[in-house]
């Protein structure tokens, strides 16, 4: 397969031998299995506009591997929008024979692309299947490369240097005694917790939403997640089954620990005698210095107990007891 460049430079030495104007190179790195690619759909608004009326490329599998753009390119050769598309392996025009190639060999393309998706999913459930992973290994792991020299698939091993950290912040969200928001800031701030290097983008400090993202991992109770099944990783579990499952109930639980402001003797126990709501305490300091603490009924306030509600008048409030 040639590279871009390497096609642009092959396909400029192929229009002069073949006398052809070159009006303008168009470029594009995305891949051509779906519809939608930016630059191939403003090349198309122009061939329906009558600017482009010869498209000349490498391969034909480089316009089109789906049958939404061949079927249009298809089209406007048909309806004689396009001249011809040439490749350095023949000219296409809306004859019905070329036509009839063209389908063929969009077909060819689409299939190719089909079968070599079949392929990589069968190669990833394979890894997944020996417990391995595809892809870059979480946070606090590492791979190894395999004995042919190939990292992508290799095994998963313990980062030394991030290990123990994450197993720490595990340890502190286990404990339940903070959120999770001050366990990440104490990770960054003074453990110094951060990703791991690659080749193109250099050592960060671990984000919140990071930081959930990884405490939503089975991977580190020593499980597999790949498009719905669960298998059983080759690597060392940093916790175990029990406490992943903890973590999950700490971070769907609906009161999260919070420092009280005001402290309310009769929170909780007295009710409106007009609508049943429970009545919530309210703190407030007149232009004098004195406190008064008042315990209000709110539209919002759920009922307690077995008192019914009633209609409530209007003005939102529906009663106020003061206590000095």
């Amino acid at each position: 397969m040639l590279s871009i460049p390497a096609q642009l430079t092959e396909l400029r030495g192929f229009v002069a031998r073949m006398g052809l104007a070159l009006s303008d190179e168009l470029t594009e790195s995305c891949s051509a299995r779906e519809p939608g690619r930016p630059v191939f759909s403003k090349l198309l608004k122009d061939i329906a506009a009558g600017r482009v009326t010869r498209i000349v490329c490498w391969k034909l599998d480089r316009l089109a591997r789906n049958p939404v753009d061949g079927g249009v390119l298809t089209h406007y050769l048909g309806k004689g929008l396009l001249r011809e598309i040439v490749t350095p392996e023949g000219t296409y025009t809306g004859t019905g024979d070329s036509k009839f190639m063209l389908s063929v060999l969009f077909g060819a393309a689409t299939k190719m692309t089909d079968d070599l998706s079949v392929a990589v999913k069968r190669g990833n459930r394979h890894v997944h299947e020996r417990g391995g992973i595809t892809g870059r290994a979480p946070l606090g792991y590492m791979k190894v490369p395999n004995r042919d020299g190939t990292a992508e698939t290799g095994d998963v091993v313990p980062d030394p240097d991030r290990f123990p950290l994450v197993e720490r912040l595990w340890r502190e969200v286990l404990a339940g005694t903070v959120t999770v928001h001050d366990t990440w800031r104490r990770a960054v701030d003074e453990w110094g917790l951060t990703t791991r290097p690659t080749k193109r983008t250099p050592s960060r400090p671990v984000t919140v939403s990071g930081v959930y993202q990884l405490l939503r991992s089975r991977f580190y109770a020593g499980q597999v997640v790949r498009t719905g099944d669960v298998y059983q990783g080759a690597h060392v579990p940093m916790i175990t089954m029990a406490e992943f499952e903890r973590v999950q109930d700490l971070l769907h639980r609906t009161e999260a620990p919070r420092p009280k402001l005001h402290h309310f003797l009769y929170a909780g126990l007295l009710h409106c005698a007009a609508c049943g709501r429970v009545m919530t305490g309210e703190s407030v300091r007149n232009r004098y210095g004195n406190l008064y603490t008042y315990y209000v009924s709110h539209p919002r306030a759920t009922s307690r107990g077995p008192l019914t509600r009633r209609a409530s008048p209007p003005g939102g409030r529906l009663c106020h007891a003061p206590f000095a």
